[in-house]
């Protein structure tokens, strides 16, 4: 699965070391490849945590796993504005033996960013693998791509909390699962909620990550804040064989599979006919000024924050 905003390159490295009086082509070759491998987890039941972030700006940047999926369905929430797709089974997982069972196979993933023109890095990569066990036992895994703007504030703020606070409202929904056994809307509710709690918290945003009422007296409170602050998500969840993916804005979320591509979010753009009419039916405004943007500032029609 590939998900793409923008940000600077943060893999994971290998060791680079070769054999003495190994040829020097052959020995550059294999550290390369090395340094490229993404590093790989094998999930257990207990939950923990692994993230790769970084900063610099505007480019691209993908969160890559191996996950599943195939036939997705798309629901739009109210709080969030969150597209969430729930896709099925892919072929080769392996399969819980009876009820009680957890599946459990090793989860790769990576992360690479390129930086644009800005001089800020505003986009930020989260990785948490088993950051949580759902109501069956099954670890959780949490990949998303947050591409800010106006400033990293929220962007940061997002990479250093969002997990966090899905871990809680999943752990709430997992007693709606108990009592109804409807496990897609509990996931639904937890990300819709998420969402909602991040985007409550974004105009309180430091560029450290933490959200205050007051000032923050961290050195990075007094960097430079834009007159619009906030970011586009997409969030990715696997748990056994489910992949559920949540996005808001226009970061993207794309599972390959051979020579093919697979969309898994739909971009939240102001030139889309829905998206317009419900800008305009606000009494904002879609500007086309090096694209379609509101009021023509913002290029995606929905965001965390502002």
């Amino acid at each position: 699965m590939v998900m793409a905003s923008a940000g600077v390159n943060n893999m994971p490295a290998g060791p680079g070391a070769g054999a003495e009086g190994a040829d020097p082509a052959a020995e550059c070759r294999l550290r390369r490849r090395r340094r490229l491998a993404p590093f790989r987890h094998v999930a257990s039941t207990s939950a923990g945590s692994d993230e790769s972030a970084a900063a610099g700006a505007g480019g691209e940047e993908k969160a890559q796993n191996t996950p599943p999926s195939s036939d997705s369905s798309e629901e739009e929430s109210d709080g969030s504005a969150a597209a969430i797709n729930v896709a099925s089974a892919v072929a080769g997982l392996p399969a819980a033996t009876d009820a009680g069972a957890t599946a459990v196979w090793p989860v790769a993933f990576g992360s690479v960013a390129l930086a644009g023109r800005l001089r800020e890095m505003e986009d930020t990569v989260s990785l948490h693998p088993s950051f949580c066990v759902w109501a069956d036992g099954s670890p959780m895994h949490f990949f998303a791509v947050f591409d800010g703007h106006g400033g990293p504030h929220v962007a940061t703020l997002c990479r250093e909390q969002m997990h966090a606070i899905l871990a809680t409202e999943l752990a709430a929904a997992a007693e709606h699962y108990l009592a109804h056994r409807d496990e897609e809307r509990s996931w639904r509710t937890a990300l819709s909620r998420s969402f909602a709690r991040v985007d409550a918290l974004a105009p309180d945003a430091c560029a450290c990550g933490r959200a205050t009422a007051a000032e923050c007296a961290c050195p990075l409170s007094s960097g430079q804040r834009g007159a619009i602050v906030g970011s586009t998500a997409v969030v990715a969840l696997l748990v056994r064989d489910r992949l559920v993916v949540a996005n808001c804005g226009d970061s993207r979320a794309v599972l390959c599979r051979g020579a093919h591509a697979v969309p898994l979010s739909e971009d939240q753009k102001p030139d889309r006919p829905d998206e317009r009419a419900r800008i305009e039916a606000v009494g904002g405004r879609v500007m086309f000024i090096n694209g379609a943007r509101v009021r023509g500032i913002l290029a995606m029609s929905r965001a965390l924050g502002m």
